[in-house]
């Protein structure tokens, strides 16, 4: 800014001093709060588990490990109660047509499991915004 000259001038330069001084607390206010937001316990667990779910070898091994693990656990439930009820029977072939579905077409389910992800960290993240 130029010389100031006149009483005029002061006052203006006074006047927009005290608006950047305004501005400048309030960014300091904003970034405080942020700043203390982030160092909060679960928000740090938080952003780690999304920082590690960014990882598409990650996703992929946790989609398949869980796909495993359903299949498993289908596979013994049926297993475990070998008595003949159709309504069992009909439930059996239908899981067993599903688990072999899943085997046959892994990429498939670990594509439709990283979709589910991204929508549940595309939430999250909108809720924080």
């Amino acid at each position: 800014m130029s010389t100031i000259t006149n009483s005029a001038q002061l006052k203006a330069y006074i006047q927009l001093k005290k608006i950047e001084n305004v501005e400048a607390g309030q960014k300091l206010k904003n970034d405080f709060f942020l700043t203390y937001e982030s160092f909060k316990p679960l928000n740090i667990i938080k952003n780690t588990l999304k920082q590690v779910f960014k990882s598409e070898d990650i996703q992929s091994d946790i989609i398949s490990s869980g796909i495993s693990l359903a299949a498993n656990y289908a596979s013994s439930m049926l297993a475990e109660n070998n008595k003949p009820k159709p309504v069992k029977n009909l439930l059996s072939n239908l899981s067993q047509m599903a688990l072999t579905a899943i085997a046959n077409n892994p990429e498939t389910f670990k594509s439709i499991g990283s979709q589910i992800i991204d929508l549940i960290f595309r939430k999250n993240k909108s809720a924080t915004k």
